[in-house]
């Protein structure tokens, strides 16, 4: 399994938490994206609901260009304190910590009415964004779809177009335990300790190896 990791951020983000995932990741190639940096109010708010922008600059950029199997995508604001290619199984060609569909309880239901016949028909969400794995190959497909480039016109809450646009296209994602320490808005332990959490704002110590 070829697996890379990408990192999202702006400038003045940075990546707090790199050493912690490049200590924990040998040999595996980590690319950053730098997206802009929002102004305060209803900017922040619509760069923040759209962020899956970045994924298509990043692959229309880059990825596009490279051979790999899969890639984990990570806020910048993700701890990872583990081998990304033991949290996700290798199997699924969209893979984040929670999958919701029709009939469950989620506020961004709202956006659906922005969303083509064919996609509203078969939407679903990721909760949260900030941690997946995506084969190339669903990445491929959905960026060769007119229909999918179309979407990203629009403004249609992440969480929402990301996964439905995937599904459109064949790809079903699939929930991942392991992500049991990451939420979209707390943590619920010590991230210090390994694993992936979100999110942290603030960088943390890095854990010094035993006998280091």
């Amino acid at each position: 399994m070829d697996t890379v990791i990408v990192c999202f951020t702006t400038r003045q983000r940075g990546l707090p938490h790199l050493e912690r995932l490049q200590r924990s990741n040998p040999g595996k190639r980590i690319m950053v994206f730098e997206g802009r940096d929002a102004k305060p109010g209803l900017d922040r708010y619509r760069a923040w609901s759209n962020c899956d922008k970045m994924i298509l600059g990043w692959w229309q950029e880059t990825g596009r260009h490279l051979e790999f199997d899969r890639v984990v995508f990570l806020e910048w604001d993700v701890v990872c304190d583990a081998d990304v290619d033991e949290v996700f199984p290798a199997e699924g060609d969209l893979i984040a910590k929670e999958i919701v569909y029709p009939g469950q309880k989620w506020n961004w239901w709202c956006y659906r009415w922005k969303l083509p016949r064919r996609f509203r028909k078969v939407r679903c969400g990721v909760i949260p964004l900030a941690v997946m794995a995506v084969s190339r190959r669903c990445l491929d497909t959905m960026f060769a779809d007119p229909e999918v480039l179309r979407l990203y016109d629009k403004h249609i809450f992440c969480e929402l177009r990301f996964p439905t646009a995937a599904r459109a296209c064949g790809f079903e994602p699939q929930p991942c335990p392991a992500l049991e320490h990451v939420f979209w808005d707390k943590i619920d332990g010590d991230a210090t300790r390994p694993g992936i959490w979100h999110p942290v704002k603030a960088a943390l110590p890095v854990p010094v190896p035993a006998g280091g």
